[in-house]
């Protein structure tokens, strides 16, 4: 809970990680990503509205010099509508293809003893 209200203030994972102990920012990830399965949905729309709302300040400061043709503000342009797509929910699925060598896996059931 606290890495989450450190994450809703404004920490990023490695601020929260050093703070809390852990010994990289993963664990600080699981340990927010735990909290929000936790929330209720209002709080974790309201912690998505906080982070859109944090990219579009973002989105502010770097789109003119993307218009611009300045490549570096370009990227950061994609990169805050691919952050942003994945909070909408956006993007579709990625399929992932689940076959041995191109051919559909098969199931092999195993022959039990019945117990006596």
């Amino acid at each position: 809970k606290q890495a989450l209200q450190m994450r809703i203030g404004g920490a990023n994972f490695d601020q929260i990680a050093q703070t809390l102990g852990y010994s990289n920012r993963s664990g600080a990830y699981l340990s927010v990503m735990a909290a929000l399965r936790k929330l209720p949905a209002v709080e974790v729309e309201e912690y998505r509205r906080l982070n859109l709302e944090r990219l579009n300040k973002i989105r502010l400061a770097v789109f003119p010099d993307a218009l611009k043709g300045h490549l570096g503000s370009i990227d950061r342009e994609l990169r805050i509508q691919e952050r942003e797509a994945r909070l909408l929910g956006l993007d579709a699925p990625v399929k992932t293809d689940v076959t041995s060598g191109g051919k559909p896996l098969q199931i092999v059931v195993e022959d039990r003893m019945p117990e006596p």
